[in-house]
């Protein structure tokens, strides 16, 4: 199901779920990692580490976590949204007793996909933080593998060709949305 991006926004600030987590592909940024306004995001940290989050700074993906779902915020990721830069994560709940995933956790489930491998075992760098690509890229998964790429995150929020705000979840049978 589709809706428009303010009637999201509104479900998403009446959550009482922490501030979500988002995904930022800065390659569509003019100014790459610069653009990022850290003051926005309570952790921000790009998807590669060492040498690489230097190298690659600029056009890989970043995750971040935001401080709070205000005014700034909604304004910030509607332009990314409608530039195809950005999608917000939002984690499963958590069982009773147990202690909520923190973004270190999260962003190393991440990680995992930065480099998967393709014919012959050749590796291969996934830009799966790009909102553009995504949708397609998961409907040719099997559920296995779309259960092994969501672990914790419950839904995947971006903006389609048509504008309008599209949630991604793994069902059983596959990628629903």
């Amino acid at each position: 199901m589709s809706i428009p991006f303010s009637q999201w926004w509104s479900a998403l600030q009446t959550t009482q779920a922490p501030p979500p987590f988002v995904l930022i592909d800065c390659a569509g940024l003019a100014g790459g990692a610069s653009e990022l306004p850290p003051a926005l995001f309570s952790q921000l940290e790009s998807l590669f580490t060492g040498e690489l989050a230097e190298e690659l700074a600029d056009v890989s993906g970043y995750l971040g976590q935001l401080k709070s779902v205000d005014a700034a915020s909604e304004k910030l990721l509607q332009q990314w949204f409608a530039s195809g830069l950005a999608m917000v994560l939002e984690l499963a709940p958590t069982p009773p007793g147990q202690a909520p995933l923190g973004f270190a956790e999260l962003r190393r489930h991440l990680r995992k996909f930065n480099v998967i491998y393709g014919p012959g075992g050749r590796p291969l760098y996934w830009r799966y933080y790009d909102p553009r690509t995504l949708p397609d890229t998961l409907r040719v998964l099997q559920p296995d593998q779309l259960q092994a790429f969501f672990g914790p995150v419950r839904s995947i929020s971006l903006q389609g060709a048509d504008g309008l705000v599209t949630q991604l979840r793994c069902g059983s049978a596959g990628l629903e949305g």
